[in-house]
Parts: structure tokens; sequence; C-alpha cells
């Protein structure tokens, strides 16, 4: 019934030492797994939207066997974390940007070392 901007259904922080461009990321794993949801309909008032979201370099997260769909943001979106997976999660997006986000240039140093893997048998439909 809201309205998100850079948020997403599900949301995940760390540390907030892990914001910045001198981000230690060793500080940041969460150890998370985030699973047998279903997320939809998330409205965005300016950007955002997102069905899962794992902000501020938030690491080591597992996110399977989720149902997302009619979102105005990315499915799933990584922000700068390391390690993330994404696995067996259905994906039914009407958005036409991108239906997975990871790190952008404007945060940090731009380096994507190992940040996420997106592996799934059913991973995008589209009408």
């Amino acid at each position: 019934m809201g309205i998100l901007s850079d948020f997403g259904g599900i949301y995940l922080a760390s540390n907030p030492r892990c914001s910045g461009p001198r981000v230690d990321l060793s500080e940041c794993h969460l150890h998370a797994r985030v699973s047998l949801n279903t997320v939809h309909r998330a409205s965005a008032y300016h950007y955002g939207g997102m069905g899962i979201y794992g902000d501020t370099a938030v690491s080591s997260l597992r996110v399977e066997k989720n149902w997302l769909y009619d979102l105005d943001g990315a499915a799933i979106n990584f922000h700068c974390g390391q390690n993330n997976l994404a696995l067996n999660n259905m994906v039914y997006h009407t958005n036409g940007h991108h239906v997975f986000g990871t790190c952008n240039r404007i945060v940090g140093d731009g380096v994507l070392l190992r940040q996420a893997s997106f592996k799934s048998r059913i991973q995008y439909m589209s009408c």
C-alpha cells in the first residue's frame, strides 16, 4: 500500500560502515538465506521498488526459491556486496529496465570481485 524508493519488498542491510568509497567488505558479511517468499506489486516513487534488495555492500546472501513479480525495480538487487547467490527464483518481471541489479560506479571504487551469481532453471518470463 506504500510507495517505495531505493527499497525492496525484502530489504537487507548490514553494518553502517558498509557504505561509502572506502568500505572494508570484511565487515559486511550478513550470511543470510532469503527463501520461499512471494514479493509482488512494489511501486517506486522515483527509483527502487525491488523484490529483494541487499543494500550497502551486504555480502554472503543466498536468495533462493522466491516468487517475484510485478515490480518497478529489479527483481533481485545485490548492491556492491560479494559472494551473493541467487538460485532458482521464479521471476515474472514487467519492468523494461533490468531484472537483476548489481553494483553501480557511484559507490566505492567500482571493483566487483566475486560479487554475485545468478543461477536458475526458470528465472525470467515475459509477456
